[in-house]
């Protein structure tokens, strides 16, 4: 009635290897795919083996991402600043509120951002520590996270924000929008104030 037509063998069935053979033969008469796991709307579904098969490579092109900018900063800083800021690192953002316990697996790009990308930006020696430039702009830093110890944070707040979303899915029921808008603007605004109150003590403690 909705004028989609279900095909089957553009259909991918994730599920773990062991259980593949049941799979096949109580769903032999659709030509799925089978895979341990599957790139999913910004995210991923599948076996941790087949999330690290996928999210390696991933991080490593950030990675390059951000070797790339450290060049660029050298002569124009403003504009690699920018376009980590502003771009590359939402990417990494994004991924994280998706994706759970994915936090160790980012510590070759915090590498690159420590150890490349801030020392170019300010020219080498004058470069501020790590713990300064993670912080936000208002608070003295450059707002460059650090992916690893920002993941589980990321995370845990998209799954606070979304919780009455991720229920009306898991029990069938209707989701009530209005309702839902205001909760997760409660939310965001409560972690907003602890984010604000957290990084405020951390910059008295840098500055003592």
């Amino acid at each position: 009635s909705r004028g989609y037509f279900p095909e089957p063998s553009k259909s991918i069935l994730i599920c773990n290897p062991e259980n593949r053979l049941a799979a096949k033969s109580v769903l032999q008469e659709f030509d799925f795919k089978y895979s341990d796991g599957e790139w999913y709307i910004g995210g991923f579904i599948g076996t941790s083996d087949a999330l690290d098969a996928w999210l390696t490579p991933k991080i490593a092109a950030w990675a390059d991402g951000v070797q790339v900018f450290s060049k660029v900063a050298r002569r124009f800083p403003q504009t690699a600043y920018a376009g980590l800021t502003k771009s590359l690192q939402s990417e990494w953002i994004y991924l994280q509120r998706v994706v759970p316990d994915i936090a160790e697996s980012f510590a070759p790009l915090e590498k690159a951002l420590a150890e490349e990308f801030i020392p170019a930006l300010f020219g080498g020696s004058d470069a501020p520590s790590r713990e300064t430039s993670q912080l936000p702009v208002r608070f003295a830093g450059v707002g460059v996270s650090n992916p690893v110890s920002a993941a589980d944070a990321n995370f845990a707040l998209s799954l606070s924000m979304t919780a009455d979303v991720s229920a009306s899915l898991k029990s069938g029921s209707e989701l009530d929008a209005i309702g839902y808008g205001l909760d997760s603007a409660r939310v965001l605004r409560q972690a907003k104030k602890a984010r604000e109150a957290e990084l405020a003590d951390k910059l008295e403690r840098l500055k003592a």
